[in-house]
């Protein structure tokens, strides 16, 4: 990736996600490629981001980023449904962690273990979110086992 393309990953990357120290421009070696479809971008050779349209989302394996996102915590009988691609739906969701406003990237987790299950777009800001009894609130844009979850899981085994 030329060094302009680079810079302006790592400040589109500070922007949506906050500052991240272990990305100085120095030492961080950034490379792109396409994985079904979609720009699968690897910082320091982990799979990092996912560029879907102009839309920046970290992978479900970019813990430092996933661990600062606003969350939505899901009951454990949405799980099945988030990991085959489901949007998610406010009956299934148990509460809100962090303010967020709509459009914001958010991470979905389940309501027993904390794990990660997906990475969405919020559909509603976190205040409606909470009281919210139906219909669709995130979109759900990466998730365990969808295609990109499943290149990764071959790339780091």
């Amino acid at each position: 990736m030329k060094h302009r393309e680079a810079r302006s990953l790592l400040e589109q990357i500070s922007k949506d996600f906050g500052s991240i120290t272990e990305l100085s421009e120095k030492d961080l070696r950034i490379e792109a490629a396409e994985v079904n479809g979609e720009e699968l971008i690897f910082l320091n050779a982990k799979p990092s981001i996912i560029k879907i349209g102009i839309r920046l989302l970290p992978t479900l394996v970019f813990n430092r980023v996933l661990e600062s996102l606003p969350r939505v915590v899901v009951d454990m009988n949405a799980i099945p449904r988030v990991c085959n691609g489901a949007d998610i739906m406010a009956p299934g969701v148990r509460r809100v962690e962090g303010d967020f406003p709509v459009s914001s990237v958010v991470v979905v987790t389940d309501d027993r273990y904390g794990k990660f299950l997906a990475v969405g777009e919020a559909l509603k800001g976190s205040d409606d979110l909470k009281t919210t009894r139906h219909g669709k609130v995130v979109l759900n844009r990466h998730y365990v086992g969808d295609k990109i979850w499943n290149a990764i899981s071959k790339i780091t085994a």
